[in-house]
């Protein structure tokens, strides 16, 4: 159910140029990332259909856009001013990119997405990430 919606947003992703690959978040964080910046699309929450009729049955989907940088602190820690600046840059290309998305991959497979969530951290394992969170509903 969510691989349609991934394709649908990659496709879209593929867009903004400055994005070096777009991937199913799969845990890179803990391996080797081999290129950057780069988004990972990550489905954290379980998906929970709810009855709507007889027949029919809907549930919300959150979906997590990781853009993630390569970040070289200087001597004194610091993150330099310009890689965060880069780093939000293509962060608001994506939230613009995917707010009011419909998903479609061969038919529509979701309701618009409606960006729901920003959260930065500064530096994780040496990477910048930005989390853009979106939500969307499926139906079956």
């Amino acid at each position: 159910m969510y691989y349609p919606i991934y394709k649908a947003i990659e496709a879209e992703l593929k867009k903004i140029p400055e994005l070096k690959d777009v991937q199913w978040y799969n845990a890179q964080y803990e391996g080797t990332i081999h290129t950057h910046p780069v988004a990972f699309v990550e489905f954290p929450d379980p998906l929970e259909m709810d009855k709507i009729s007889k027949t029919l049955s809907e549930g919300e989907v959150l979906i997590r856009v990781h853009v993630t940088s390569k970040v070289i602190s200087r001597h004194d820690t610091a993150v330099p001013d310009i890689a965060i600046q880069q780093n939000e840059e293509i962060a608001t290309q994506v939230k613009d990119n995917l707010n009011g998305l419909v998903p479609v991959w061969g038919a529509q497979v979701a309701s618009r997405l409606k960006h729901v969530e920003w959260q930065h951290y500064h530096r994780w394992k040496g990477w910048m990430v930005t989390f853009v969170s979106f939500t969307c509903k499926v139906r079956e």
